[in-house]
């Protein structure tokens, strides 16, 4: 008889062993499967970051071949891409929502704005905050119209860890488009 209580209370501490086991496997193979699910989603949004950014160059470069364009410098924007035209002075830009081929000689200056983003105080914030919103290169043209917006950085799209690279980019092309401007106003016309 003391022998089968015992029988008996060891086979409940199998069974109360067993189902614990089973628990924690079952919530390691739920958590794998959750963690498998975060990296295909991550794998599957940089393929398509991937094929946005291939055929955007695809479309730069064939653009760039229809307007005979031999562009010495190039780079990536937000929303597109740029290059400039020693030879034939001239700005190229593909940028949602389309393309500008812009002479140099026809404008003014360029300058780097920072935009800042505002929010007020309210809902818990004690005060307001500004954040940085867009990098952006403006361009202004010598006649009175519509300047062109390069953007640079964008908090939507970038993240805070690209603000100073890209910053820095701008600086560059801020530079390097002033100096065509200069260049062209000392030719001859």
């Amino acid at each position: 008889m003391c022998f089968a209580v015992h029988e008996r209370q060891y086979l409940y501490y199998l069974i109360i062993k067993v189902i614990a086991m089973s628990s924690v496997v079952t919530l390691i193979i739920l958590l794998m499967a959750l963690a498998g699910i975060c990296l295909a989603i991550i794998f599957f949004h940089n393929k398509s970051k991937q094929q946005q950014a291939g055929l955007l160059a695809n479309r730069f470069a064939t653009l760039a071949g229809v307007h005979q364009l031999r562009l010495s410098v190039t780079d990536k924007l937000v929303h597109g891409m740029l290059g400039i035209d020693y030879g034939l002075g001239r700005l190229f830009v593909v940028q949602e929502p389309g393309e500008w081929l812009i002479d140099i000689g026809s404008l003014q200056h360029c300058r780097k704005i920072k935009k800042w983003l505002h929010i007020p105080a309210g809902n818990g914030k004690q005060q307001p905050e500004t954040h940085l919103e867009k990098i952006v290169l403006l361009c202004e043209r010598k006649q009175p119209g519509v300047p062109v917006e390069l953007v640079f950085y964008e908090y939507r799209h970038n993240s805070i860890f690209q603000m100073q690279e890209l910053d820095q980019q701008a600086n560059y092309w801020e530079i390097l488009i002033n100096q065509q401007i200069k260049h062209h106003e000392k030719l001859p016309a």
